[in-house]
């Protein structure tokens, strides 16, 4: 019995240990308007501000224009090796592969968040899938504020 009480406790632990904090993944940058070569080359670059990895493979993120929510782990291709950012390090998620045409990488590829120019509207990255679990980080455009 002692033993079992043992075991749950610790699950639990672990759990709390390693489970992510609003701010230990920020929405760092987001191209609501595409790039210079096209407007449909949006994208959105998250960073780990923690000093270990981050795994966002069970995680989802909000998108503003066409109230989709993506869970990473049902994108179209993804290039980072189980959705891990690095320490300290950057992901790119991005309607395309080729939206860099300075050979930036984009390591999650998924058309499923539409970004909308005029309006963008406000993104929300989650730590659980559909939307769920703790809000880690927002964006908006500015205007509701």
């Amino acid at each position: 019995m002692d033993k079992k009480l043992f075991l749950l406790l610790l699950a639990l632990f672990s759990i709390a240990v390693f489970s992510a904090s609003p701010g230990d993944v920020v929405i760092n940058e987001v191209a609501w308007m595409g790039t210079t070569a096209s407007t449909s080359d949006e994208w959105i670059e998250l960073y780990n501000t923690t000093a270990s990895d981050i795994d966002i493979s069970n995680w989802s993120i909000y998108g503003a224009d066409t109230g989709n929510t993506l869970n990473f782990a049902d994108c179209d291709r993804s290039s980072t090796a189980n959705f891990i950012i690095p320490a300290g390090g950057y992901l790119i998620y991005a309607n395309g592969y080729e939206v860099f045409s300075s050979g930036a990488t984009v390591d999650i590829e998924d058309a499923t968040i539409g970004l909308n120019n005029s309006s963008p509207g406000q993104l929300i990255l989650y730590d659980g899938q559909n939307g769920t679990g703790n809000v880690i980080d927002t964006a908006e455009d500015g205007s509701s504020n």
